[in-house]
């Protein structure tokens, strides 16, 4: 993970570096990101991945309308995909070239 930046459109609009370390060298989990972009709903459970159940009572598979961003609040993964910041974010190497 590297660092990136994000767009506040305030008036007037602002990029913002973001960070995907903490302080103290460790990588930022899902909850602490979303957080700093106010995304994360506070006082209610929000699952990071949508699962639904599997062929055994303990199994646990993907929801196939997470991974289809049919609801993009529906868990964590998803809203965090369905930012258009997130998704615009090009990888390292297309930046450098």
């Amino acid at each position: 993970m590297r660092d990136g930046y994000f767009i506040k459109y305030d008036d007037p609009p602002r990029v913002y570096p973001q960070s995907m370390m903490l302080l103290d060298g460790r990588l930022k989990g899902l909850r602490k990101f979303l957080q700093e972009h106010s995304l994360w709903p506070e006082n209610q459970r929000f699952l990071t991945q949508c699962s639904i159940l599997g062929s055994t009572p303990s199994e646990r598979k993907p929801n196939p309308a997470c991974r289809n961003a049919v609801n993009a609040s529906c868990c964590a993964c998803t809203l965090l995909s369905s930012q258009l910041h997130f998704q615009a974010q090009k990888c390292q190497l297309q930046e450098t070239l």
